[in-house]
């Protein structure tokens, strides 16, 4: 046991004197990625729609039904034809006029790609009236592990405005090869888990796949690692190290810790708003950070949340508390975010950058749920709520 724990501190630690995982992907972007001209974060592009007006009023309307709406996209100078528009995430209110949707360029034409991608999602922001939370935490996980790009952007439905949307990365197979290389692998999505999906209930591989991990690649493949991982964590978690990759675990848990997250995996529902890629070549999972608003405050959390709030409600987080090498590693990279990225000046100018850069098209948003003063004030709140969040945080990371 003594040997294990040494082991995990090494592959966690750089200051233990040990080798980095080499098999850790850093998720840099590939110079010949031309989808990163789409996430250039210097800019607020247009973003135009060409769609028929009942299509569209149903999207409001009707947000529960996925149908793929057909509609013309364009972004610049590039026009895709037939792509398929749908309603996303919450709030899936009838009559939200900042509905999410989902841009899916194949959806009528096979393998049609923009820009190398399959889909992207535009946010209405109509839950965060500082419209930058959901972009703040990405970059945050970006910053130590393979996350998704966003940025700004104005969208116009048939020439007209319909206010400041992001445009965000969806974690699918695009995101998965550019982020991972190599063969692919089995990526997994979290869904609707009434209970954890990470609690051992038998060899039946039912009780996980399709529900609640849901296979967004590969679904006719070989689902067994599935139940490794879970039969792994359960009955033998000194070895989890062997089946899930620890340096990705610890900073997606620091991650969350840092931006209080009320509705991530550690946040007030099971496990929630996650993937899992299990990477072929090194027969490790990799958590995914999805759904990000409820964070700075955004969900009414208190700055002095706990580090380890909620972290026994699933075998997956409670192995990090439970086992001494890892709970270090995650007290360490807390430490090591709020000194950089995460500090308040840093993170303040961030904040600045971003509301400078979107002030003008938010102002002019005429569908956005809140006044101009309140998208003003949350700019600060968000600075406040990180000193506190900060100060709490060197606290709880320094305690035993």
């Amino acid at each position: 046991m003594k040997h294990l724990r040494l082991a995990v501190l090494c592959a966690l630690l750089p200051s233990a004197g040990c080798n980095q995982d080499e098999d850790s992907p850093t998720g840099t972007l590939s110079n010949n990625d031309p989808s990163a001209a789409f996430f250039n974060e210097s800019e607020v592009p247009d973003i135009h729609l060409t769609i028929s007006e009942p299509a569209f009023a149903s999207i409001i309307d009707d947000p529960e039904n996925e149908t793929f709406r057909e509609a013309m996209f364009q972004w610049k100078d590039r026009t895709v034809n037939r792509v398929g528009l749908q309603p996303s995430s919450a709030p899936k209110v009838p009559g939200n006029q900042k509905m999410s949707m989902i841009v899916v360029f194949d959806a009528f034409v096979p393998g049609q790609r923009f820009l190398g991608l399959r889909q992207v999602k535009l946010d209405g922001l109509a839950d965060d009236p500082s419209m930058m939370r959901d972009r703040l935490s990405y970059a945050m996980f970006r910053s130590v592990m393979p996350a998704s790009r966003s940025g700004h952007c104005r969208v116009f439905v048939n020439g007209a405005y319909r206010g400041v949307y992001e445009v965000e990365e969806m974690i699918d197979e695009t995101f998965v090869r550019r982020n991972f290389g190599g063969t692919l692998g089995h990526l997994y999505y979290m869904l609707n888990a009434t209970v954890d999906p990470y609690l051992w209930q038998g060899p039946d591989l039912s009780r996980h796949v399709p529900l609640p991990l849901r296979p967004e690649t590969l679904p006719d493949g070989d689902h067994t690692p599935v139940l490794q991982m879970i039969d792994t964590l359960n009955n033998n978690p000194s070895q989890i190290g062997t089946i899930v990759d620890l340096p990705t675990l610890v900073a997606y848990f620091a991650v969350e810790a840092v931006i209080a997250d009320q509705h991530g995996f550690a946040g007030d529902l099971i496990a929630n708003n996650h993937y899992q890629y299990l990477r072929t070549e090194t027969g490790r999972f990799h958590i995914l950070a999805f759904d990000l608003a409820d964070t700075w405050g955004g969900g009414d959390e208190s700055p002095q949340r706990s580090i380890w709030q909620n972290f026994q409600n699933s075998k997956l987080s409670a192995v990090i508390e439970d086992t001494p090498a890892l709970r270090q590693a995650y007290k360490a990279k807390i430490a090591e975010l709020i000194a950089t990225t995460a500090g308040p000046a840093a993170l303040a100018a961030r904040i600045d950058s971003i509301y400078e850069q979107i002030r003008d098209a938010a102002y002019a948003d005429p569908y956005k749920p809140w006044a101009n003063d309140h998208f003003d004030w949350s700019r600060d709140f968000i600075k406040q709520f990180m000193i506190q969040r900060v100060a709490s945080l060197q606290s709880q990371s320094q305690a035993p």
